[in-house]
């Protein structure tokens, strides 16, 4: 018998579908883990929000104003306790105000209020 060419062992083609098996599980794990952590941090920053809710008074930060601290929160670009800073900044500002002047632009010292503003 005459061999033209030398074929892979047998034991070699096992165990690299063995490998790949193996890699595509760690895979898996890895993004399925990713997707977990974004919920996480989405619920982490709900549940900052209503822990600074329980501060409103009558006048107390419009939706825009929420939706961005949310924004902010998740934003692995700014701080954490920036957000939240700022955030609770807006809320003593809203806490300010009566119940006829809530809506307007500007907080108690003159300064225009950023980030959404206030309602009732």
């Amino acid at each position: 018998m005459n061999k033209r060419g030398q074929g892979l062992p047998l034991n070699t083609i096992i165990i690299a579908i063995i490998v790949l098996v193996v890699l595509v599980v760690l895979i898996a794990i890895f993004v399925g883990r990713i997707g977990k952590t974004e919920q996480d941090l989405d619920r982490e920053g709900n549940l900052e929000s209503i822990k600074l809710k329980a501060s409103y008074g009558k006048c107390r930060p419009s939706p825009t104003a929420e939706s961005v601290f949310q924004t902010d929160y998740a934003d692995p670009d700014i701080p954490k306790a920036n957000a939240i800073s700022n955030f609770q900044n807006l809320i003593s500002v809203c806490k300010g105000r009566s119940d006829t002047d809530c809506q307007s632009s500007t907080d108690t010292k003159g300064l225009i209020v950023t980030s959404g503003g206030c309602s009732n």
